[in-house]
C-alpha cells in the first residue's frame, strides 16, 4: 500500500486544494487553537503522574534527592545580583508550578499552589580563599546543594545560590 503523504504530493493542485478545504471544514470545530490562561479561583489542584511519583519516593524515603536536578553556571565578567534576584523573583511569579507543594488532603493527592512571594538569593563570599581553595569549596557547596533533599509539603521546591569567587567572577 502507498504512503498517504506519497498520494497527496501526486494529485494536481485543484484536487489537493479541495480535499484540504475539505478536511479544514470537517475538522473546524475540532482543531485546537492557542492555549489561553484560565483564571482559577481555586489554589488546589489534582497531580500528575510524574508529580504522584515524586511523592511516593517522597513518602517513601524523604531524604532522597534522587529527583532533584541541579545545574550551575559559572559567570565571568560584570554580575547584577539585584537584577538576577528581580528575574527569578518574575519567573516564581509567573511561572504558578514554581510554587507548587504537594499533600493528601481526604485521601486524594493534590498540589496547592502558593502566592508569589519574594525570594532572596544567597550570597557565599569566596573572594576571601585561595584559588585552590575556592575551587574545593565551589565544588563542596554545589554537592551538598545538590545532595540536599527538598520538603514537598512545605516548598519552595526550588533553590539558588550564589558563590562569588572574584569581583569577575561567580558560580550561580
Amino acid at each position: 500500500m502507498e504512503d498517504i503523504s506519497d498520494r497527496i504530493a501526486a494529485l494536481p493542485p485543484e484536487k489537493r486544494t479541495r480535499l484540504l478545504q475539505k478536511f479544514r471544514k470537517k475538522k473546524k470545530g475540532a482543531l485546537i487553537g492557542q492555549i489561553h490562561p484560565c483564571e482559577r479561583t481555586c489554589n488546589t489542584f489534582p497531580l500528575s503522574f510524574a508529580q504522584e511519583r515524586l511523592w511516593f519516593i517522597y513518602r517513601w524515603d524523604s531524604e532522597n534527592p534522587l529527583y532533584n536536578a541541579s545545574q550551575s553556571v559559572r559567570i565571568t565578567g560584570s554580575f547584577d545580583a539585584p537584577a538576577m534576584q528581580q528575574s527569578i523573583n518574575e519567573i516564581l511569579r509567573r511561572h504558578k508550578v514554581m510554587r507548587a507543594t504537594f499533600d493528601s488532603v481526604d485521601g486524594q493527592l493534590v498540589q496547592h499552589i502558593s502566592s508569589p512571594q519574594h525570594s532572596i538569593l544567597p550570597v557565599v563570599d569566596l573572594e576571601g580563599l585561595p584559588e585552590a581553595e575556592r575551587e574545593v569549596e565551589v565544588k563542596r557547596l554545589t554537592f551538598r546543594e545538590a545532595r540536599r533533599p527538598f520538603d514537598l509539603k512545605k516548598g519552595p521546591l526550588y533553590r539558588t545560590l550564589l558563590l562569588r569567587l572574584s569581583e569577575e567572577t561567580c558560580v550561580l
